[in-house]
């Protein structure tokens, strides 16, 4: 008894010296092939335990496992343990952890089961993600010391099973948990002479029934899955339409605006065009008044001047129209009034045009003897800057001519007609289209 004691206390100091405290502190366990290990600390996985961050060598020991087995193996997960951990996790798998070290005397034998036609097909399920660790390097070392590897080769079968709350008995949190491990082969199945047959066999049936117990768990860790994912589903198809109702929201306020900036613009527009229009409608009735106050003027002055025919006489003076110094014509205007009017032949056609221009003011000035610019017609002036337009044509109908340049002198215009000095002509206004009266010449 006491060299059994004295075996232990130097076997605890070993491994304490190599690092292997828990181990030395749980005592050193021998697997059976029920698949329980005695002693074996807690089954929690240790997904608390920080990630050391450690590049993953499980690339490397694939290439290595294929060069020496070949590559009809499992899938083995080709990246860190710590996204091995997540992997299953997330896609709520169980997770197979295989330590082994190469220099060891029975990785020969792991190696081969490992590529048993049974066990390849076993592990190949969808539901496994397998990953593979060597203990000699950094990252598999800190698993095995996490997971309380007690003796090699490792395998280890982790399940997500609920974490039950204390006082409450009940949790709707599931972590990753050990449901399955070995630790070491079978003391009946170690050796050289051992087949790989029966170690598959017993390797399956060693990860199949803790499978068949905690399916129930992993089937509520699903259902919880698919109702978060369902959730979250759920409120990504409500934030969609609210940020759909926002967007149109957006959008009709933004056409609610374009459209009231777009009105706006318009009543500013056609503000701008209507008071363009009475100014030039202003200037254009002083232009009138200002025109007939010179041909007043120019007619007092013929009057005052005997034997002359003045341009702008409203009456026949001693001067004979037959003589051909005076020409006589007889004036329909638009609404059909009929004017017969006497002018000099050294007069143009703009005194012709001036004339009936200046009908509609003349007959307030006869009426009222005022002007709305006040009683004195002759300090009336044209706007300054403003270059009257005609809207109308005079025309002859008997031969048909149109007299639309102002500047011809009116005695030889009519005589290349066979007009002078008798004619009768017609006031015929002339329509323009709304760009054409937008740029009329208002300035010069």
């Amino acid at each position: 008894m006491l060299f059994v004691q004295v075996s232990l206390f130097f076997i605890r100091g070993f491994l304490t010296l190599i690092g292997l405290g828990r181990i030395a502190a749980a005592g050193i366990p021998r697997a059976d092939l029920s698949g329980n290990t005695a002693s074996v600390p807690s089954n929690t996985f240790g997904l608390d335990s920080p990630d050391n961050d450690a590049t993953s060598d499980a690339a490397q020991i694939r290439d290595y496992f294929e060069s020496v087995y070949g590559d009809n193996h499992p899938p083995f997960f080709a990246e860190t343990y710590s996204r091995a951990l997540e992997a299953a996790r997330r896609e709520l798998k169980y997770l197979v952890v295989i330590l082994w070290s190469k220099g060891h005397d029975d990785s020969e034998k792991v190696g081969q089961t490992l590529v048993h036609p049974d066990v390849v097909e076993f592990l190949s399920h969808s539901r496994f993600i397998v990953w593979i660790g060597d203990v000699s390097r950094a990252e598999a070392y800190g698993a095995a010391t996490r997971l309380g590897v007690t003796a090699y080769p490792f395998v280890g079968l982790a399940a997500l099973k609920p974490e039950i709350r204390l006082g409450t008995g009940s949790s709707s949190r599931f972590r990753l948990q050990i449901v399955a491990r070995i630790d070491g082969l079978p003391g009946n199945m170690a050796g050289p002479d051992v087949a790989t047959g029966p170690l598959a066999r017993d390797l399956i049936r060693r990860l199949s029934m803790p499978i068949e117990a905690n399916e129930r768990s992993l089937q509520a860790a699903r259902r919880e899955q698919e109702a978060r994912d369902a959730d979250r589903r759920l409120r990504e198809q409500q934030n969609a339409a609210y940020e759909a109702s926002l967007a149109r929201d957006r959008e009709r306020e933004r056409l609610a605006r374009e459209r009231e900036e777009s009105e706006h613009l318009q009543r500013a527009e056609e503000e701008r065009r209507e008071q363009e229009r009475q100014t030039r409608e202003n200037w254009r009735e002083q232009w009138r008044w200002a025109t007939l106050a010179r041909i007043v003027r120019q007619e007092k002055e013929s009057s005052a001047t005997p034997g002359c025919g003045g341009s702008g006489s409203d009456v026949v003076n001693e001067a004979d129209p037959k003589n051909g110094s005076v020409g006589k014509f007889m004036l329909r205007l638009e609404d059909g009034t009929r004017l017969v009017k006497t002018f000099a032949a050294s007069a143009t056609m703009q005194d012709v045009f001036d004339f009936v221009e200046t009908r509609s003011v003349a007959k307030e000035w006869e009426s009222l003897n005022a002007t709305p610019y006040g009683e004195h017609l002759d300090m009336i002036q044209p706007p300054e800057g403003y270059k009257h337009e005609y809207d109308f044509a005079l025309i002859s109908q008997f031969p048909r001519v149109v007299f639309d340049d102002t500047s011809a002198v009116l005695g030889e215009v009519m005589s290349a007609k066979g007009l002078w000095p008798s004619a009768a002509l017609i006031v015929e206004p002339i329509f323009e289209s709304e760009d054409e009266h937008e740029n009329g010449g208002d300035e010069e």
